[in-house]
């Protein structure tokens, strides 16, 4: 479970700007070079810009979406139904299938790291609680030539199960939300670059019991190599090292945010976008906040 290193109020979060969004749900978020951002509630795709605290839609796609991330060149690698990723050049904001091919597997969750690797979670057909087929995580280049592949660990046990979110650190391990059951219960899996599993966080008994489970759904790295988890059925962070061990929570419904679900840093690093999520059956759109965020 981890040991808690540093008390939580280390941390401070100070909203900077708040957004409405005229989606329900921002389930996806990533950042453009030129500060626009790509939000998704899963059915529908929109390019949106922050401007004098509005949302402008530059674009919108009406198509499924599992998973997104933008390149350094800032095209948009977006995780469809289906084995091969597509992409929306940045440039023309054309639609097309990309390089990137999982066949026969099908992908579940995207991450690009700061030098260009595109990693990505696939799995084979079959139920996925309990897990049956194939879970593996693809290291790829900007050729889309599959460089590592991690599934098993020595003793040939799966090393995840649904890997929901992943990031990466400067240290080169790969970090991941690994849900383990349709109520989202999960784990953070931390492998280091020869796949040996370093961490298993599976939240912290302050905060998560039986009747508060831990339930990860976002993770992202942190300026300073942390690591940040966003749980849905509460509003902590859970803040980890670049190892996996946790350094400290967070709530940030003291700082006015609620139902805090996507994550992502400005390319400056200076502050952190956070999309959130409504209530199921709920007529309200989601919020989108961008903060400032110390001490993580």
């Amino acid at each position: 479970m981890g040991s808690l290193q540093v008390v939580s109020n280390a941390v401070d979060v100070r909203i900077v700007q708040q957004f409405q969004t005229d989606i329900s749900r921002v389930v996806y978020l990533s950042l453009c070079p030129d500060n626009s951002l790509w939000i998704s509630d899963q059915d529908v795709l929109q390019k949106v810009k922050p401007v004098e605290h509005k949302l402008t839609v530059e674009s919108t796609f009406n198509i499924e979406v599992y998973g997104l991330a933008v390149t350094p060149t800032g095209d948009l690698l977006l995780v469809p139904d289906g084995s091969v990723l597509k992409q929306i050049c940045g440039k023309t904001g054309e639609l097309t299938d990309s390089i990137y091919n999982m066949s026969p597997l099908d992908p579940i969750s995207i991450h690009i790291t700061k030098d260009g690797k595109v990693i990505v979670a696939a799995k084979s057909g079959g139920s996925l609680w309990p897990a049956t087929g194939r879970r593996v995580i693809f290291v790829m280049n900007q050729k889309g030539e599959h460089e590592t592949i991690y599934e098993h660990d020595k003793n040939n046990i799966r090393l995840f199960i649904y890997p929901l979110s992943i990031t990466s650190t400067d240290n080169g391990n790969i970090c991941l939300v690994d849900q383990l059951s349709k109520e989202y219960r999960g784990r953070v899996v931390v492998l280091n670059r020869d796949g040996d599993i370093l961490q298993i966080y599976s939240g912290h008994d302050e905060i998560n019991n039986e009747d508060n489970p831990f339930q990860p759904v976002n993770i992202v790295t942190t300026p300073s190599d942390n690591i940040i988890v966003a749980q849905l059925n509460n509003h902590i962070f859970h803040i980890l090292n670049n190892c996996g061990h946790l350094i400290m929570h967070y709530n940030v419904g003291d700082a006015g945010i609620s139902s805090a679900y996507s994550l992502c840093f400005t390319r400056n690093e200076e502050q952190l976008y956070i999309g959130c999520t409504t209530s199921v059956g709920s007529s309200e759109k989601a919020k989108l906040y961008e903060v400032h965020i110390s001490g993580c």
